[in-house]
């Protein structure tokens, strides 16, 4: 499945950068059939769940669906980042006055991780 989530990551990056519509919408066909098929293996995996969502804000016409993707991760793990970022980018692209108390929570989540020394451990600082 992480194969299937890969390639279907690379196509969906591929497709952002592409300037034909014509290839643009291939290469979102491909990376959309590469993520159903990995449903398919299981659904509910977190990182596959992330991965979808994220194609699907960059396909940017079906935002309440990208919306509960991501409530459905937090719903497991609350301090999920990638996450409450995505809830952040959706929120700021409908000009919702709460992005800014999201990218807040998250900075609060980042600081208690630092304190924990977690991003040093990671090699992220």
């Amino acid at each position: 499945m992480k194969v299937l989530d890969s390639l279907a990551a690379y196509y969906a990056k591929l497709a952002n950068k592409e300037r034909s519509k014509m290839k643009k919408k291939e290469l979102f066909l491909k990376a959309t059939i590469l993520y159903a098929a990995a449903d398919k293996i299981i659904m509910y995996e977190q990182n596959h769940l992330l991965g979808r969502a994220y194609f699907i804000l960059l396909e940017g016409d079906k935002m309440e669906q990208a919306d509960s993707q991501f409530n459905f991760v937090l719903g497991g793990t609350p301090a999920c980042i990638p996450a409450l970022l995505g809830k952040a980018c959706i929120a700021f692209n409908k000009k919702v006055s709460d992005h800014l108390t999201l990218i807040i929570s998250i900075s609060e989540l980042f600081g208690f991780l630092c304190l924990l020394g977690l991003p040093r451990r990671l090699g992220v600082l």
